[in-house]
């Protein structure tokens, strides 16, 4: 008991975090709609020992005081239980209030989270270790499990069995994590922001740049290749020429870009036996791999 008293004591003066400043979101709204005093955390504590004792074993007992997320008590102090921000308050809030009410103090953060694919998602969805109860919904905190990618599959199960598949990218091996290609707090190698960047990053040889580039390229990489894995040799989403046919079909077929592919075809040719250059090439337009 004394050493979370003390804890909390020392960082009462940090009432006033940053985010008690962020009048237009939501969280900001309710720290200040009514107008009470900061009365330190000593006075929380009083009362709320349990939750002080939690928040305690967290890395927030560093710099939160209790009155940054709840708001200034004074109020609540001479008319409990009202008068201050709580738990129906708090889970009340959309998902970007939520995660606006953490950025306020992890304010790095800010810009790259508005364009994270989990922007949709509470912090302490994930985060559920740094707070001082346990959200009904939320998923066990990272810390919880030795590989990364085994705390993300709680969510993406879908994925989980992508990596099953014959061919795979080495995330269950060990040898890759999700946060080589996917950044959860949105940094800018998110998938979705920059189709072929994140791939080029590890096939910089198929990315190029080429003189002459495959244009399916400029869709991303998913078009032909399934991200996380696929029964199909080199992660293809399809298997043999109706990959290619997908985009390359015309209403003369089998003549493509005006060239009888007939004999080819007959032959039981797959595209790629002759257009080896399949992402790009730097002497033939046609991809073929050599000088015509």
């Amino acid at each position: 008991m004394k050493r979370f008293v003390t804890v909390f004591i020392l960082l009462s003066g940090l009432v006033a975090c940053r985010h008690l400043g962020m009048g237009t979101s939501e969280h900001g709204k309710l720290l200040h709609r009514e107008a009470a005093e900061p009365v330190g955390a000593e006075m929380c504590i009083a009362c709320h020992a349990e939750q002080a004792d939690a928040l305690s074993h967290t890395v927030h007992a560093k710099d939160v005081s209790c009155e940054s997320c709840h708001g200034p008590g004074s109020l609540h102090v001479a008319d409990p239980p009202g008068h201050i921000v709580g738990p129906k308050d708090l889970l009340g809030m959309s998902p970007r209030g939520k995660a606006e009410m953490c950025l306020g103090c992890h304010t790095k953060m800010t810009f790259s989270w508005a364009h994270a694919q989990h922007a949709k998602v509470a912090c302490w969805q994930c985060h559920s270790d740094v707070v001082h109860f346990t959200p009904r919904t939320a998923e066990k905190p990272p810390r919880a499990f030795v590989r990364g990618a085994d705390f993300c599959n709680q969510c993406h199960v879908a994925d989980t069995a992508d990596f099953q598949q014959v061919f795979h990218h080495p995330v269950p091996e060990g040898k890759m994590t999700c946060a080589d290609c996917h950044s959860v707090h949105g940094d800018g190698r998110a998938v979705a922001l920059e189709p072929s960047a994140t791939c080029a990053r590890c096939h910089a040889r198929q990315a190029g740049p080429k003189v002459f580039r495959h244009a399916a390229l400029d869709d991303g990489c998913q078009v032909c290749h399934a991200a996380h894995g696929s029964p199909v040799a080199a992660l293809l989403t399809q298997q043999g020429n109706s990959l290619c046919l997908q985009c390359h079909f015309e209403a003369k077929f089998p003549v493509i870009m005006g060239v009888d592919h007939r004999e080819h075809l007959a032959r039981g040719r797959a595209c790629y036996d002759c257009h080896t250059e399949i992402h790009g090439s730097d002497t033939d337009p046609t991809l073929l791999g050599r000088l015509r």
